[in-house]
């Protein structure tokens, strides 16, 4: 009887040993991101990047160099050839439900950075760049959204004598664009969302006029109409910056960075029915930077950049349970500036240390994607500026938001594994 509880107890011991590191594989393995793929591959160092994927599920990628903006897109057969799509830098991609791609970039000329608008439709390429901002100042930091009826939005900020100011700008051809400030919009970096016939921007600024920190504002227009400028990320005594915002099935998010007296770190809020909820930080222990943000019908999605790589969380609609986090990658030296978007599954860019004083842009998508080395090969094209057209000031409708509410809880997998321990104890206690 011992010598048969005894290889009962080994044959029940391994099983379990077995059960357990199954656990532990499918859970590491659900969260494998493709292996970091270096886009641009130039000597020359990278500034800025973007991403952005088409409604044939192409992702496309661009970024800044030598101050030209270059493009690539992902085909069945790898990456395409780099091409210059205009001089300029800080480009802001997005897509299209009609398979459209829109681009907005700086361009300076003569002393004066203005924002331009460029789009792109497959077949035909890149069409010629148009004047948004129109400015006699300084512009900076575009931001970009395409609505589902196709009209277009910008944000960006101006410099005007001491003051920072937030414009915007709306188009429903790329054409003729409608522009003004976003009223008691004091700050740089503005994101820009559309929804439900509504003109969301964020964007970071002073507290108030005695210099105290930064701090992460948000402003509707509804009915021609802009509400004053609201503090969502409401902690005055630390700086609140570097904001992203989406909206999605009626509500805003916002994730943005905060430098706390432990470090930096990534906070979220969301707004419900008109009324933002309380600040939650999402990153952990490690210092986190700069996030980039987008949801889906499946829930949110959220990156960020550490002191050495790139790690993301995303939480299930509609309960809003937040998963743990991921290492998307890591031995990054100076990752900065990563951006998402999503197609099934999310996928990132980020800038990052490819050399000594020569940063390049990475790309990793979630899931078991092989890895396909891209080509080094750049065809440069000519890029022509068209004149500034006329501005007038936007005008949209508003639609009232349904809401929905995210709560961290624990998650199921880890429930799982937790619970094979107690089964397995008891499968040796059985006679």
């Amino acid at each position: 009887m011992t010598g048969s509880f005894g290889l009962r107890l080994l044959a029940a011991v391994t099983v379990c040993l077995a059960v357990l590191a199954a656990g532990v594989w499918a859970l590491s393995a659900s969260v494998q991101w493709s292996v970091p793929v270096n886009l641009s591959e130039s000597e020359v160092f990278t500034e800025d990047a973007s991403i952005a994927a088409d409604s044939q599920g192409r992702m496309h990628v661009v970024w800044s160099e030598g101050a030209r903006i270059v493009h690539r897109y992902r085909l069945e057969e790898g990456w395409s050839a780099p091409v210059t799509v205009a001089t300029g830098f800080a480009p802001a991609l997005a897509a299209g439900s009609d398979g459209q791609l829109h681009l907005v970039f700086v361009n300076r000329f003569a002393d004066v950075d203005d924002v331009y608008y460029v789009s792109w439709q497959d077949g035909s390429g890149w069409e010629l760049p148009v004047n948004v901002s129109d400015g006699v100042e300084r512009s900076s930091s575009p931001s970009l959204a395409i609505a589902s009826d196709g009209s277009r939005a910008v944000a960006w900020g101006s410099r005007s004598g001491n003051l920072d100011l937030i414009y915007v700008a709306v188009s429903d051809d790329g054409v003729q664009w409608a522009s003004g400030p976003v009223p008691h919009a004091f700050g740089v970096r503005p994101k820009v969302a559309i929804g439900d016939g509504d003109l969301m921007v964020a964007w970071h600024g002073p507290y108030d006029t005695q210099g105290s920190a930064a701090e992460v504002f948000f402003s509707r227009k509804s009915n021609h109409q802009w509400t004053l400028p609201l503090d969502v990320s409401a902690s005055p005594e630390v700086d609140s910056m570097l904001a992203s915002l989406m909206f999605e099935a009626g509500q805003a998010f916002l994730a943005w960075q905060e430098d706390l007296l432990s470090g930096s770190a990534v906070f979220t809020s969301v707004e419900d029915a008109g009324v933002w909820s309380l600040p939650h930080q999402r990153s952990g222990e490690e210092e986190a930077y700069a996030p980039a943000l987008v949801v889906g019908s499946d829930g949110g999605h959220l990156a960020w950049t550490t002191d050495s790589g790139v790690q993301y969380v995303r939480w299930e609609a509609p309960s809003g349970v937040w998963q743990p986090i991921e290492e998307v990658a890591t031995e990054q030296a100076g990752a900065r500036d990563v951006r998402i978007t999503l197609d099934g599954s999310p996928s990132l860019v980020w800038l990052a240390e490819a050399g000594i004083n020569n940063d390049d842009v990475y790309y990793s998508t979630r899931g078991a994607e092989p890895t396909v080395t891209p080509s080094a090969t750049a065809i440069p094209t000519a890029s022509q500026t068209a004149p500034p057209v006329a501005s007038a000031t936007p005008t949209l409708t508003r639609t009232l938001m349904p809401t929905l509410t995210c709560t961290p809880t624990a998650t199921l997998q880890h429930q799982s594994l937790l619970l094979l321990p107690i089964i397995c104890a008891a499968s040796l206690l059985t006679p």
